[in-house]
């Protein structure tokens, strides 16, 4: 498990078992109780229970993280800026590619 990972593992371990609000651009996408996370490859995988079924959700492993404890949010930096200073943008579908998904738990 390298740097990044260990830090999600930390961040997301204290939240378990809270409800949880997932949103890109102020629009939510998933909402639910937070009941499991496990990372594959260069994802993680976060279960939530929502309307008494369990949706399972695949997530990018973020280029970088803001974890605002007292506040019980988290940003995941999908941004390339956040890697690169110049770099020329292609084009994408995917809705997390230059985005930050914002993690906010009650």
């Amino acid at each position: 498990m390298n740097n990044v990972s260990k830090l999600i593992d930390e961040v997301l371990k204290q939240h378990l078992q809270k409800d949880v609000t997932l949103s890109i651009n102020n629009k939510k996408i998933k909402t639910g109780k937070f009941i499991l996370y496990n990372f594959y490859d260069y994802h993680i995988e976060v279960c939530v229970i929502f309307k008494n079924k369990i949706k399972k959700i695949l997530i990018p492993i973020p280029f970088k993280i803001e974890h605002y404890e007292s506040e019980n949010l988290i940003y995941f930096d999908y941004r390339i800026k956040s890697l690169y200073k110049t770099l020329s943008l292609r084009p994408c579908d995917n809705k997390y590619y230059n985005n930050i998904l914002e993690i906010q738990f009650q």
